[in-house]
């Protein structure tokens, strides 16, 4: 799930988030998506089984509880985010370590910068964050007013004492571009990657993008010689009301052509095709959706 502008979400439930996932997610990567203003609930949620998921490049700001909620579940990693307010607390953990054998589940690289009074690391269930099985470390934490890092209640030096966040830093600020107007761009990104490796993207990929055809293309799921053996009929998932155009490439997968009159509006959740037989062989076909 990637470069998605997620915003003004839950407005009626609340128990939910951004992004949020259960169960086995089969080395699933949530990665260079805003996610803000969430109004009832959390910025990424794993609940209970979630595993072999990998967060990384995020931006989640002002969201109502926490930032990030993680149940119980297997290996799980989060890394390379910006967390900025969270109304509850930055992260919360609940029952790691419930599962025989579960896995440990990983904050690394992350820069946390906050205003209000919420809580760094917060926890639910009987366990105490010092009883989860769980890796912190490389982190930055900051705290723009000079209130202290709480993490389950206590210091951020016990936290530490622990074992976790060995190499964390709570004294370094990150300088964004214009934090009024919600533009998170780092303006001191390579003394923070000197602190904490932390790698700087690009947050204008946030948000679906312009592409070439090759890398815009949706998947055809069905592809078979037309009734007629003129042809081929081409299947493909869509979202009806938007219109989506047929390229080709004769021969290679670098000469990309759209094919003219080949335009279509998508009335259903699938759409279908019928397209000429190229002259060349091998031809390469791709989906694309027309631009705006």
């Amino acid at each position: 799930m990637r470069h998605n502008h997620i915003f003004d979400v839950l407005r009626v439930f609340d128990d939910g988030a951004g992004i949020y996932a259960v169960g086995a997610q089969g080395d699933a990567y949530i990665y260079g998506n805003r996610i803000h203003d969430i109004i009832n609930g959390n910025g990424i949620q794993f609940d209970a089984g979630t595993r072999d998921l990998i967060v990384e490049n995020n931006l989640i700001f002002r969201v109502a509880k926490k930032g990030v909620m993680a149940n119980m579940g297997y290996e799980r990693v989060v890394r390379n985010n910006i967390f900025v307010d969270a109304g509850i607390a930055m992260i919360t953990l609940r029952q790691i370590g419930h599962y025989p054998g579960e896995t440990v589940v990983h904050f690394e690289n992350n820069i946390y910068y906050f205003t209000t009074d919420s809580a760094l690391i917060g926890r639910g269930g009987n366990q105490t964050l010092y009883q989860m099985n769980t890796v912190f470390d490389w982190n930055l934490y900051h705290a723009a007013q000079g209130q202290p890092c709480i993490v389950d209640g206590g210091s951020f030096s016990n936290w530490q004492a622990s074992g976790r966040d060995t190499n964390s830093m709570t004294n370094v600020a990150p300088v964004f571009a214009d934090e009024a107007n919600d533009d998170f761009t780092l303006l001191n990104a390579e003394e923070i990657d000197n602190l904490i490796s932390f790698e700087h993207w690009d947050q204008s990929l946030h948000g679906p993008q312009k592409m070439d055809a090759p890398d815009a293309a949706f998947a055809i799921t069905r592809f078979s010689s037309s009734t007629d053996g003129e042809g081929f009929d081409l299947t493909w998932r869509s979202i009806p009301g938007f219109i989506y155009e047929i390229w080709y490439s004769p021969g290679t997968l670098d000469n990309w052509q759209k094919l003219e009159g080949h335009s279509i509006m998508s009335d259903f959740s699938h759409t279908s095709v019928t397209v000429p037989k190229p002259n060349e062989s091998p031809a390469f076909y791709r989906i694309q959706l027309r631009d705006p």
